[in-house]
């Protein structure tokens, strides 16, 4: 399965744990040494019991008054039911039991054990990471398209260069056979990297070996990302900052930076859009008694509330984890809830609507940092949380386990196929043609297929009728299947949350696909009479992909360029 808790817990240090049955107070400590929100209960042989969190506690603070210690109590009265599911269920599922009111943690238990946890801090981290990947990728092509721009402004030396890097159209010689603006990073790469083409180049990449070493594993872990190729890791993403960076710099000293004057380049979604149509957050001020600021957290089920001045101006944050850190330090003598919320305020992470997603996903993510203010004119107009951001990833998150689904479906139809890497070559030779500088293999290689490659190469007239068993009826296999395709691009470039129609487009091209057999083995076609193979002349797809999309939104019913 992919994206499995399984999968999202490896590597992660061992799950911390209590005994039922330990006093109160080493839960405290557990909590507030490591940071901790919950704190899964075990018995003697370690089955999973109940959780413990800061919200139990500070329940049975407020339930009791203050008027008993809590540390004269024991685990299991402070314990309450957990969230479970298994190492085997999908994160999706996770991140929808976070979504819950109420709900801050879900354990992970393999039969009665736990073995591990999950909260909205993990989301944060996890979006962060899935996401940059993306978005770095997209400033990447951005900037490498900016640079292509600035060495052939006119089309005529374009379409050379194209024709230089790919060779002539068959129909048409004076045309390129890869035509459009829209090349992909593999294709910029080798127009820029083709010896007719890099002296126009040489000035503003520099050295042609650094060029190429940074660009081939630049283009690695973008075919990673992009096609579902596994996860990348810590060193994958800094190649991705560092070309970013350098292709940055480069155009600074070298050419005209893409984008107008205080334009976004990488197109990141700021704040707005999460905290728009927000109602201002509940606030009170440092003079109220921290007993009613506490009911009011308990009864709405808040896990902090900002502080403002006599004059409305953002002054702190009081929060659950405030909050019982002054009692463990003041060992539970003190009567803190007769006191002002001034005694248990600590100071809060300001951000702005303009500043990114990313920049709240790191704070979200630091061990033990308190939820961030977006405040305007310092005055609060919204909270951000690890739950807030799994609202707002929720349906990216699922368009991409959909997608990644899809095209890991069409890929297994291409390999039961053309199980022989000759045969696929042969193959993918008929739809796109032989390589300019090696005919011997195909103009587009089989292994980096971009989504609408592989739509192209199954639908072509020649090759259809070795998928067309387990797929018929072509049109509405590539109708289907474009809309995911368009869907896809959206959601890959972060054109922002997926809408209703766009994430249904993505369930029913998955349903579908997943209720059609796998072809076995095929051999191809006899070739047609008129020779050699020709490129992608003969294939409907074409038309598909150029017709815009009349019930998409306008963000994915863009037509592309075949």
């Amino acid at each position: 399965m992919l994206y499995s808790l399984e999968q999202t817990l490896a590597n992660r240090p061992p799950l911390t744990t209590i005994r039922y049955d330990a006093p109160l107070l080493d839960a405290f400590r557990l909590i507030i040494e490591r940071r901790l929100g919950q704190l899964p209960v075990v018995d003697a042989e370690g089955r999973l019991r109940g959780i413990v969190s800061q919200q139990t506690l500070l329940g049975l603070y407020a339930m009791t008054d203050g008027a008993l210690s809590l540390f004269d109590l024991h685990v299991v009265d402070a314990m309450e039911p957990a969230v479970t599911l298994t190492p085997q269920d999908d994160l999706l599922a996770a991140v929808d039991r976070l979504r819950q009111r109420g709900t801050y943690a879900v354990v992970v238990a393999d039969g009665p054990r736990p073995v591990g946890i999950l909260t909205g801090k993990d989301m944060s981290v996890f979006f962060r990471s899935l996401f940059e990947g993306i978005l770095l990728v997209e400033r990447v092509e951005r900037y490498f398209g900016a640079a292509i721009r600035s060495v052939y402004p006119t089309e005529a030396a374009y379409t050379q260069a194209l024709i230089a890097a790919f060779g002539p159209d068959k129909a048409d010689p004076t045309k390129p056979q890869n035509a459009g603006r829209d090349l992909s990073l593999t294709d910029m790469t080798y127009l820029v990297r083709d010896d007719d083409n890099w002296p126009q180049f040489a000035a503003l990449f520099g050295n042609r070996e650094y060029f190429r070493k940074l660009m081939d594993q630049t283009r690695y872990v973008r075919n990673q990302i992009a096609h579902f190729d596994g996860h990348v890791d810590a060193l994958e993403m800094d190649t991705l900052r560092r070309a970013v960076t350098w292709l940055e710099n480069r155009l600074e000293l070298f050419a005209q930076p893409p984008g107008a004057p205080g334009e976004r380049v990488d197109g990141i979604q700021t704040l707005a859009a999460v905290v728009a149509g927000r109602k201002p957050p509940v606030c009170v001020g440092p003079d109220a008694l921290l007993r009613d600021a506490l009911r009011v957290m308990i009864e709405n089920r808040f896990g902090q509330l900002p502080v403002l001045d006599e004059d409305g101006h953002l002054f702190g944050l009081v929060s659950q984890q405030s909050i019982l850190r002054s009692y463990y330090h003041t060992e539970g003598l003190v009567d803190l809830l007769s006191l002002p919320v001034a005694h248990c305020v600590e100071p809060v992470d300001v951000l702005r609507p303009s500043d990114d997603l990313f920049q709240t996903a790191d704070l979200l993510a630091q061990p033990g940092t308190h939820t961030p203010v977006v405040v305007e004119d310092d005055r609060p107009v919204a909270i951000l949380t690890g739950k807030d951001m799994t609202h707002f990833f929720r349906s990216l998150f699922e368009g991409i386990i959909l997608i990644e689904r899809i095209e890991i479906r069409l890929r297994d139809y291409a390999a039961a196929a053309f199980p022989d890497a000759e045969a696929l070559n042969e193959a993918a030779r008929r739809v796109f043609g032989p390589g300019p500088k090696n005919p011997e293999y195909p103009a587009r290689n089989p292994k980096h297929f971009t989504f609408a490659d592989r739509m192209l190469f199954m639908c072509d007239n020649d090759i259809w009728p070795v998928f067309a068993p387990a797929l018929e009826s072509r049109e509405i296999f590539m109708q289907l299947m474009d809309r995911a395709r368009r869907v896809r691009n959206a959601l890959m470039h972060f054109r922002g949350n997926l809408s209703y129609s766009e994430l249904d487009a993505l369930r029913k091209a998955h349903s579908w696909l997943s209720q059609r057999p796998l072809s076995g083995p095929a051999a191809l076609p006899p070739l047609p009479d008129d020779g050699p193979p020709r490129g992608s002349g003969s294939n409907p797809y074409g038309a598909v992909m150029a017709r815009k999309a009349r019930t998409l939104s306008a963000g994915s019913a863009e037509p592309s360029t075949p």
